[in-house]
């Protein structure tokens, strides 16, 4: 009888002295990107990795997909006369963009229309020429279309 209250008391403080999970704790992070900044602020546990895992999916999405980034492959693409070569797995941020506006410009009928990339530049954004006349020439912008929708 003395064993089984000896192991009863000794099974109890035991399981009191068992890890107590640690609380969560809130976490900010700040970086740069594209050109502008991020701050996410998170619930967790240990802030460990996730800036650099962050960085990391932002870097290939501009890599990817910004057209303020001279080497990207969408200003690759937007540049180029016949598009761009690449494996079907090579680029899923690219690939899924294609796919999406692709279905988007059909959706619309055409209202959506993301081959307007060179008319773009004509009216001087995205770091086309905006010393050039406010008054459009219309023969540049018809020779421009030539290559829209």
């Amino acid at each position: 009888m003395i064993r089984t209250i000896l192991l009863f008391v000794f099974v109890s403080i035991l399981s009191t002295c068992k890890n107590k999970p640690i609380p969560a704790s809130y976490y900010s992070i700040v970086g740069n990107t594209m050109g502008t900044t991020y701050a996410i602020t998170y619930m967790g546990y240990s802030p460990g990795r996730v800036q650099v895992e962050i960085d990391s999916i932002l870097v290939a999405f501009d890599y990817s997909l910004s057209t303020y980034n001279k080497k990207s492959r969408i200003t690759a693409f937007n540049n180029s006369e016949k598009g761009i070569k690449m494996s079907l797995n090579e680029d899923a941020h690219f690939l899924r963009m294609l796919k999406e506006s692709s279905l988007l410009y059909e959706t619309t009928e055409g209202a959506f229309d993301p081959s307007i990339y060179p008319l773009y530049r004509f009216y001087g954004f995205g770091g086309g020429d905006l010393t050039r006349s406010l008054v459009p020439d219309l023969t540049k912008i018809d020779s421009i279309m030539q290559f829209i929708g």
